[in-house]
């Protein structure tokens, strides 16, 4: 896999600024009166000042992540900035980039094992990621054959602590268990 790269974060009368969770956070002052439509619209032009996905640790961000964990990306390609993804992967040598052809005859099954799903589980609760990343690996696992019970993620969870402080969970505890509870409410 290879990720098209997170956008740069955005700054705004000298707050940064997290695409999706400001952006519905100052949608909500507008719709309340709080804000004008101008200050609105140069809030979303400082949000969005580069190609890439949301640069927040939502689904893109997470996924890459995990898609690096499970060794099926670039070592380090999961952070590289969209505007200079190319110039990061023309400087890696072809022995090293995702052509070598070593690592394209190992088919997924023999790269993402157990241990691989359980890596990617704890880098999950550290980074405090898009809790709908549960829902990503169960689907990803069961097309390999790899069962991967939710009591599972609860269970890595508890011994991973999350250390990672980035929108839209920053400063929050993010665990399997209330994830778990929620899911068990749907």
């Amino acid at each position: 896999m290879l990720t098209g790269g997170p956008q740069l974060k955005g700054n705004w009368r000298g707050q940064e600024l997290g695409s999706c969770t400001d952006c519905r956070r100052y949608w909500s002052e507008l719709r309340a009166g709080t804000i004008t439509q101008a200050e609105y619209d140069s809030m979303e032009e400082a949000i969005y000042r580069s190609p890439g996905h949301c640069m927040v640790m939502g689904t893109a961000s997470t996924m890459a992540g995990i898609a690096e964990t499970l060794g099926m990306t670039l070592p380090g390609g999961a952070a590289i900035p969209a505007q200079t993804l190319d110039v990061a992967l023309s400087q890696r040598p072809p022995e090293k980039g995702p052509w070598n052809s070593s690592r394209k005859a190992q088919d997924p099954p023999r790269i993402m094992t157990q241990a691989a799903f359980s890596n990617a589980i704890r880098f999950l609760a550290a980074a405090g990621g898009a809790t709908n990343a549960i829902v990503h690996l169960a689907a990803i696992a069961g097309r390999i054959g790899i069962d991967l019970p939710l009591e599972r993620f609860d269970h890595l969870s508890r011994q991973t602590p999350t250390i990672v402080n980035l929108k839209p969970a920053a400063s929050t505890s993010w665990k399997t268990s209330t994830t778990l509870e929620a899911l068990e409410q749907c």
